[in-house]
């Protein structure tokens, strides 16, 4: 081969491998930026939700709205997608006195591999031989710290006295360090997960004892002496003492109010029958528990068995409590710090939330609930007002304190409507507009505004509601939550690729297919006023976006709903019972139509179509 045809030839092969390196560098770099993609923001792609299907053996809610959690009712991966990002810090404390300690090891060793995997966790153990503790392998973010208590004599005294270590514990120390607090009993063992749907506001557990008794047959106290005293035919679900937790004001509200009835029966000389824990189901039953977890978080043996039991996360180790001299208590905290908790803590929402679950009880009032209507700003839209008023009056919470905020461009069209007791009507006037799409997206960024001028001290929860609509049955306190959506009526039977999400990129409302739960109507939404406030400021700067690029999502402000919902999880969802069709509008699956569109000509009511 001549010189100058080997040199070229030379050059090409250098060439060649010079591009294949740029090639697979490029590559490489996408490959890890991927990556790095995914590791932040994890793909949402997982099985479709749904509202008409899932286990048909177990019950998974109670009869307040409390979530019953068993195996097939949650999707781990999804629930992590959610938790983990916001480095959730769990603090867990354990009692192991004399011979109870021979269970640390298997308690230790078998958490450390399925209890809040991922999670930042912080074990306090209480013992009175600290030399006894087990040498174990903690995971990374998983720490274990020692404190020595005195020895008792009696497990009676063991077991009553940790309501009050517990009380002292969160007042002295973890009130600015931990979120979540669980106490778990020392003789149990893990066998499956115990992750972040255990997580709640106060969370008890179903006694695996007792969960397919009839309630007569519960051992509460039945003695009116004690302060534990359960009345025959009351009381809910029989609770273990062996495993209990919930958000740190919580559990302290919980230890402290018990610590009290056991001193009070100390002094009456008075033992309740279970001790620490009939108190426990004393207090469950004036204060619901808002997360149940079922016997699968707390079973009896690994070797009973039960038809509805698919999975164990913990089981009894079956102690022989004749060869314990000793009684050991455990305690375990759990402390979440995320945005939504220190939102709690610095707005003490705690009150409001834990005041709508004793309202449902004592009937007592809640204190500025806002509910927001809008008429929508078109003249023609006015004609729906005096229905949804007289409808809403006689079925919209009735009993609380409502107050209406109704926007309009005519407040002279708006009907007289006599007002229940405690239940308030203010009209605010509103420029007309031309475009019924302006009027749709325009509403976030009054709701945004209203919240941050005037209701920011006033308003616990705030609803947003269509006006062409009407109230046929109740609507109450079990519609509140943390944040609501209301799933659509068009499409809760419908596979999630016949969703009408937004399916451009260019627009901030883009939900990619595979991705997504259900399709929310905008019709109706809500919650806590921190949480609608952040979805109206979330959904306005998109909108906001949106119109500078020139591109409107296909239906709105519904579009860049739907989008906050996929990435911010409503804690509660309101079937399409309460927002329906049109009352003529059948389906198998409804039975209740408590709120409805009225059917209407929108080419008649609409400026524009």
């Amino acid at each position: 081969m001549p010189l100058r045809q080997y040199c070229a030839f030379i050059v090409l092969v250098f060439l060649g491998m010079l591009l294949s390196g740029v090639i697979f560098i490029s590559s490489n770099q996408m490959s890890c930026k991927q990556a790095v993609i995914d590791r932040i923001f994890p793909l949402l792609q997982y099985n479709q939700p749904s509202v008409l299907s899932g286990r048909t053996d177990v019950v998974p809610i109670s009869s307040w709205l409390a979530p019953i959690i068993w195996d097939g009712t949650f999707d781990p991966k999804l629930i992590d997608s959610i938790y983990i990002p916001h480095n959730i810090k769990i603090v867990t404390t354990v009692f192991a006195l004399g011979k109870y300690t021979r269970f640390l090891q298997d308690f230790l060793e078998s958490a450390e591999e399925h209890y809040f995997s991922g999670y930042r966790v912080h074990y306090y153990l209480f013992t009175d031989q600290p030399e006894a503790v087990p040498s174990v392998k903690m995971n990374e973010n998983h720490t274990l710290t020692v404190r020595k208590v005195p020895s008792l004599d009696r497990w009676q005294d063991i077991s009553m006295g940790r309501m009050e270590i517990l009380e002292n514990l969160i007042a002295n120390e973890l009130i600015h360090e931990a979120d979540y607090m669980f106490c778990l009993d020392v003789d149990t063992k893990f066998y499956g997960r115990w992750g972040a749907e255990s997580l709640g506001h106060l969370v008890g557990v179903i006694h695996p004892w007792f969960f397919d008794y009839p309630r007569d047959s519960f051992s509460y106290e039945r003695r009116p002496e004690s302060q534990a005293f359960i009345p025959a035919g009351e009381g809910d679900y029989y609770y273990t003492a062996a495993a209990f937790g919930g958000v740190l004001e919580e559990v302290y509200r919980l230890t402290k109010t018990c610590h009290e009835q056991l001193r009070v029966d100390r002094e009456n000389n008075i033992e309740a029958v279970w001790h620490e824990e009939s108190h426990l189901n004393k207090y469950f039953l004036y204060n619901k528990p808002t997360k149940l977890l079922s016997p699968e978080y707390l079973w009896r043996d690994i070797n009973a068995s039960a038809g509805q039991i698919k999975v164990f996360v913990i089981s009894d180790g079956e102690p022989q409590v004749q060869d314990v001299a000793f009684s050991s208590c455990p305690v375990e905290e759990i402390h979440l710090l995320t945005p939504l908790l220190s939102l709690l803590r610095i707005m003490r929402l705690r009150q409001s939330v834990h005041f709508s679950h004793l309202a449902m009880f004592v009937g007592l009032l809640l204190s500025g609930l806002m509910f927001l209507s809008y008429t929508s700003y078109w003249f023609r839209y006015t004609r729906f007002l005096q229905d949804f008023l007289e409808s809403a009056e006689e079925h919209y919470f009735s009993g609380y304190r409502v107050h209406y905020y109704l926007f309009t461009d005519q407040p002279e069209a708006v009907p007289s409507v006599k007002m229940n007791e405690n239940h308030t009507l203010t009209v605010r006037k509103v420029p007309s507009l031309d475009r019924w799409q302006d009027i749709s997206m325009g509403r976030m960024e009054i709701l945004e505004n209203l919240i941050a001028n005037e209701l920011i001290h006033e308003a616990d929860y705030m609803f947003c509601l269509d006006v062409d609509t009407k109230f046929y049955g109740r609507w109450g306190a079990e519609s509140l939550g943390h944040l609501v959506g209301v799933i659509h009526p068009w499409f809760f039977d419908y596979p999630r690729d016949s969703f009408s999400y937004e399916r451009r990129p260019e627009s901030q409302a883009f939900i990619p297919a595979g991705e997504g739960d259900y399709y929310y109507t905008a019709a109706a939404f809500g919650g806590v006023l921190e949480e609608v406030y952040r979805l109206t400021k979330t959904c306005h700067e998109q909108l906001r976006v949106d119109r500078e690029n020139n591109i409107e999502a296909v239906w709105h402000e519904e579009s860049h709903l739907n989008k906050y919902f996929l990435y911010n999880k409503p804690t509660k969802l309101l079937s399409p019972e309460y927002l329906w069709r049109d009352i003529n509008a059948s389906a198998g699956q409804i039975k209740v139509v408590r709120f409805s569109h009225v059917a209407k000509n929108n080419a008649e009511v609409r400026p524009n179509l």
